[in-house]
């Protein structure tokens, strides 16, 4: 895979940071000043759903960062260089960006559930997603950190 400049994976993460904020943001607009889109029954589903997904987007991450940083560290001195020239190696882009991914869905679909009428506690996962999101977003401190540490 062709290494990317970390600049890029910045915008790319930081454009689905600002796309999951803008759309709580119309969300909790459009709850406050109009009636609920769904009934009851499906919204009260949903309302369990979400934690559920976000769960299992979590450990998804978590596994799949463990192995793609793993494969990253196989050969840490190119992939180190490669840091030092602001480029990031595919193995971090693609955590970076599937991450970024896992965590944006669930908040979505919290956001979306609102709008059919959810309970207002699910604005919480949209927040924490948008600090998820934050948390992937690579700078070449990062990236250079996490191929020194060893596990």
């Amino acid at each position: 895979m062709q290494n990317t400049p970390i600049r890029s994976a910045q915008i790319v993460t930081l454009a689905l940071a600002a796309g999951l904020a803008l759309f709580l943001g119309v969300t909790v607009f459009f709850r406050l000043t109009q009636e609920p889109l769904g009934n009851a029954q499906q919204v009260d589903a949903l309302a369990i759903v979400v934690p559920v997904v976000f769960a299992g987007a979590a450990v998804s991450c978590v596994l799949l960062r463990r192995k793609l940083v793993e494969a990253a560290r196989q050969d840490r001195e190119t992939n180190m260089e490669l840091a030092r020239q602001e480029l990031l190696p595919g193995e971090l882009l693609r955590v970076t960006i599937i991450g970024a991914a896992l965590a944006e869905g669930p908040g979505l679909l919290a956001c979306v559930t609102i709008l059919l009428g959810g309970p207002w506690f699910l604005v919480a996962f949209p927040i924490v997603s948008i600090g998820w999101i934050a948390s992937l977003i690579p700078t070449r401190d990062r990236v250079e950190a996490l191929l020194r540490e060893s596990h």
